[in-house]
């Protein structure tokens, strides 16, 4: 234990020296550290990648290790913290589920935030860094809730509340998070027109992160990109940006690449790519506002050739991959750039169990053996690939793929809010039209309606008998509203 110094980890943390925190926490046995400092240990594992041990020393304060029963007395640092480890699995809206119950623990509308962003809903990511930044804060903690809320707003479309943040933080801040804030700065100003000034502050951030690596280092290289582009009108930097995204994994860095390419030229094929080949609901909306292009149809055609396999839950599978098959081919086809993690397709297969970081992955390899036993028999050109336990269909020539929007599968509640959506549309509704509509008991119906409010898809207003529910802006997908093709 006399080379763990968790201020001192902290500090390289802070500035941004990544591997050197990663280094001294390597030497530290998670059995040793203290229970009262675990959840430091853990969130300081967290922040330089080193999650599995992280996992390994805060699990056992969650759940029992006998029992796998959730412990009453965990704190709500330590299921905040737990949460933030479950995002970075995969399982979202676990960690949004969980992160929904606790009231005694600052940072979590914080970590509550961080989960709308990982599926672009930054426009209910602003609320929840609202309520943090009501709370009382040290200067650095401050500053990284306005610098996050400096970008909820402006891809909200928010820029005055974008600029408003990020000056904020420009104020006091240092090193790396001035590097991210600079970064926002130069957004904002190319935003609203201030070319000039916008790259001023983005060769300031390219200067305080020279010879760096990290993924906020890739951000400066995406937004110099796109500057080239939108200044030149050739898109060879986008192209390059694209292809070092690609090679470093970093795939929400491509699918951004495609949304910058569409701003500097429209193009509708690759609109139709990007938009049916992106689950989250809320990106898919930013994307349309920003280039003014709308998807043709409900349905996308994926790949070439004679057979196809049509995944459109209001067509039907085959028997033989129906059920949970079936949906793991959903929830796969619905992200063209980003694989699967376990956690990710987890919550998809079983949303009413925990994620096990030790068990739960072995039980999604078992059913994507089963789903590949049943694609070579009439399918062998769809091929389920598992890089680094990361899950892709892969599509060769000789097959089509057909996928659909409405079922929004890489929600929660697919099924029930699809029915939402059908029956309500955007107008607001009581548990008893709940009930009249769509025929569940009322245990089932507090279930979906908790895992929906707990993701940000549902909205709620008033209390008791007066409670009244409506769809997020980012729920309401309704088919009308898609144009009928040529």
């Amino acid at each position: 234990m006399s080379s763990y110094a968790p201020q001192a980890i902290e500090e390289l943390i802070r500035l941004g020296r990544l591997k050197e925190a990663a280094t001294l926490l390597k030497r530290v046995d998670a059995r040793d550290v203290p229970r009262m400092e675990k959840v430091k240990f853990a969130n300081l594992c967290r922040r330089t990648g080193l999650i599995a041990l992280a996992l390994k020393a805060l699990r056992p304060r969650i759940f029992d290790p006998k029992s796998g029963a959730k412990l009453a007395d965990a704190t709500g640092e330590e299921r905040a913290e737990y949460a933030m480890l479950l995002m970075r699995l995969g399982a979202v809206r676990e960690a949004a589920r969980d992160l929904t119950e606790i009231t005694d623990y600052k940072p979590a509308p914080l970590y509550r935030a961080f989960a709308r962003i990982t599926t672009w809903d930054y426009r209910l990511a602003r609320t929840d860094l609202r309520a943090y930044l009501a709370q009382e804060l040290d200067v650095y903690q401050r500053r990284i809730g306005e610098m996050n809320l400096a970008a909820a707003a402006y891809y909200a479309g928010d820029l005055e509340e974008a600029h408003f943040a990020v000056r904020s933080v420009l104020r006091t801040a240092e090193g790396r998070l001035r590097a991210n804030a600079l970064e926002m700065h130069a957004r904002i100003l190319h935003e609203t027109g201030d070319v000039p000034q916008a790259e001023k502050a983005l060769t300031e951030a390219e200067t305080l992160l020279a010879g760096s690596s990290s993924y906020d280092q890739l951000f400066l290289v995406g937004l110099r990109s796109y500057f080239t582009a939108m200044r030149t009108g050739e898109t060879g930097a986008i192209a390059s940006f694209r292809e070092e995204a690609r090679a470093r994994g970093r795939f929400e860095s491509v699918r951004e690449a495609d949304a910058f390419e569409l701003r500097v030229r429209p193009d509708p094929e690759l609109f139709a790519n990007l938009y049916f080949g992106t689950p989250y609901v809320a990106f898919r909306r930013l994307v349309a506002q920003q280039t003014g292009l709308q998807p043709a149809d409900r349905v996308h055609v994926w790949g070439t050739g004679e057979k196809i396999l049509d995944l459109d839950p209001l067509v039907g599978l085959p028997s033989a991959l129906e059920g949970k098959l079936g949906l793991l081919l959903r929830v796969l086809a619905s992200d063209r750039y980003r694989p699967f993690a376990a956690g990710t397709l987890f919550q998809e297969l079983y949303p009413n169990e925990y994620f096990d970081f030790q068990t739960s992955p072995a039980r999604v390899k078992q059913l994507v053996y089963r789903v590949r036993v049943e694609l070579a028999r009439d399918f062998p050109e769809l091929q389920i690939v598992n890089r680094a336990s990361l899950f892709t269909l892969e599509i060769s020539p000789g097959v089509r793929l057909r996928t659909a929007l409405e079922a929004d599968i890489s929600t929660a509640n697919g099924d029930f809010l699809f029915q939402l959506r059908h029956h309500f549309g955007d107008t607001e509704f009581g548990a008893r039209d709940l009930e009249s509509k769509l025929g569940l008991s009322s245990a089932q119906l507090r279930r979906r309606l908790t895992e929906a409010l707990a993701s940000g898809e549902l909205e709620r207003f008033g209390a008791g008998p007066a409670t009244r529910y409506a769809l997020s802006l980012t729920a309401r997908v309704v088919p009308t509203r898609f144009k009928s093709a040529a």
